[in-house]
């Protein structure tokens, strides 16, 4: 069997999603495509195999040669194509934020337990990542006692135009949120975002370093730095009561030549993530031919860490350490 998959929004996530279903996930298919901007649309076409260009992320949804929808849009639409993707019952991957509305979220939480399935994953790819698997597999497995510090580390080579203060937050940290939840199993019940005040070249803080507590009484520090200048470069330190797993970047060759070690790293989120956007697509595809509930993060994943992005935001701007109620969550999603 293979799965007809429609993919709404065709930027630089949508077209890398569009190649990843077409050539490197088995028992898939790219059948029909919407941008709105129809030039982008039809080069996209050439690289893949004639798929149907629509008029609308509706009417893609609604197009009988789609079994799976992949929303891909500006941030602002996907809980309209979310929604009506489980008005019809269709899988969707939904990339992240499912939204940045708790509320927009909730109305996604209440469509699925109504229709009485779990439709919806949000693209939060670390959790398919093979690095944070095998932190996650040590933590488990060895004897390493109790999570007491997670280090982490989201560098980026600079910020875009229009990158702004809480992007960090919002578009970069709920990454980690989401990380920490599932590799810790535990939930984020205080966070603290500290300002760097020391550069004057930009018009948006940076770096920031947030400071989380969990509920298991693990305590995190992020450091998020969108203008490190060097490459992308994202990684990990679980110290533990017994030991310390230690994730160092992924690298395909180290050199040592000319008195000098050295590796590369990637320009942007691409390189560092393949493996894990490969493996997060395969295992929606696998979930939907095998019908069984999605690997990756739910929407009540994705609702929990809209949750905290305003909780962060709030502690951007006012100063100071907030406290994140812990939500209870339905069975539904257990």
């Amino acid at each position: 069997m293979t799965v007809n998959v429609g993919i709404i929004g065709l930027g630089i996530m949508g077209a890398d999603h569009a190649n990843i279903i077409q050539s490197k996930v088995s028992n898939a298919k790219v059948t029909s495509i919407y941008d709105k901007n129809i030039n982008q649309a039809q080069r996209i076409i050439e690289t893949l195999d004639n798929p149907e260009i629509h008029n609308s992320g509706l009417e893609l949804i609604n197009s009988n040669k789609v079994d799976a929808v992949m929303v891909v849009s500006p941030d602002d639409s996907h809980v309209e194509f979310v929604l009506e993707s489980i008005k019809l019952q269709k899988p969707v991957l939904c990339e992240k934020p499912l939204s940045h509305s708790v509320k927009e979220c909730n109305d996604v939480i209440e469509a699925e337990q109504k229709i009485g399935k779990r439709l919806v994953q949000v693209g939060f790819m670390r959790r398919f990542c093979p690095t944070y698997q095998e932190m996650k597999k040590n933590y488990n497995n060895l004897d390493v006692g109790k999570a007491l510090l997670l280090h982490c580390v989201h560098r980026m080579v600079s910020a875009p135009s229009y990158f702004e203060s809480v992007m960090s937050i919002r578009s970069a940290l709920v990454h980690e949120f989401d990380i920490i939840r599932w590799l810790l199993e535990t939930e984020i019940v205080e966070i603290q975002i500290i300002k760097s005040s020391i550069r004057k070249d930009l018009d948006f803080v940076d770096p920031i370093m947030a400071i989380i507590k969990c509920a298991n009484g693990a305590i995190v520090d992020v450091e998020v730095n969108a203008n490190a200048k060097y490459g992308y470069d994202v990684r990990a330190e679980l110290v533990c009561e017994k030991g310390t797993i230690l994730m160092s970047p992924s690298r395909k060759n180290e050199l040592l030549i000319n008195n000098e070690h050295s590796f590369s790293y990637g320009k942007d989120w691409r390189p560092r993530f393949a493996d894990a956007y490969r493996n997060q697509n395969q295992a929606w595809i696998n979930s939907i031919l095998n019908n069984t509930t999605s690997e990756g993060s739910s929407a009540w994943d994705g609702m929990i860490s809209s949750f905290i992005a305003d909780k962060g935001v709030q502690a951007f701007e006012e100063e100071k350490t907030v406290t994140i109620p812990v939500k209870e969550k339905p069975n539904f999603y257990n």
